[in-house]
């Protein structure tokens, strides 16, 4: 089958990888800033996961539709779009939700605490 068979599923790929990152990044800086103005809770721990948590929540919806589509694309070899609005409603698009957030909540947290540590360790030593 060649070599387009084997990129086949880049444009997915990289599109996820787009939207993943964005849907991370931004809104773990608003969960954060959000959590503080609001609630008051200070740097530290509690707010680092609870803003990762919150930015997994939001990968999670964004990516689904992607995953969905790029699953049923290298499957099937296609994915009509309008097919499935037709026969399974919007929900189609968010097949696998919860076990891809069981996935990704986790993996965001890690990241985000990761990088507040990294991040307060370089800020020390300037």
């Amino acid at each position: 089958e060649g070599l387009p068979v084997l990129a086949s599923g880049f444009g997915w790929a990289a599109t996820r990888s787009s939207l993943l990152t964005v849907s991370q990044v931004v809104p773990y800086a608003h969960a954060k800033t959000a959590l503080k103005r609001c609630f008051g809770i200070p740097e530290g721990g509690a707010l680092h996961i609870t803003a990762s948590l919150m930015a997994g929540l939001v990968t999670t919806t964004v990516t689904a539709p992607v995953d969905v589509l790029k699953t049923k694309a290298m499957s099937a070899g296609q994915s009509d779009i309008a097919a499935m609005l037709r026969a399974h409603g919007l929900f189609a698009f968010f097949k696998g939700w919860l076990a891809n957030y069981v996935r990704l909540g986790p993996q965001t947290t890690f990241i985000f605490v990761f990088f507040e540590q990294a991040r307060k360790v370089i800020e020390r030593r300037s």
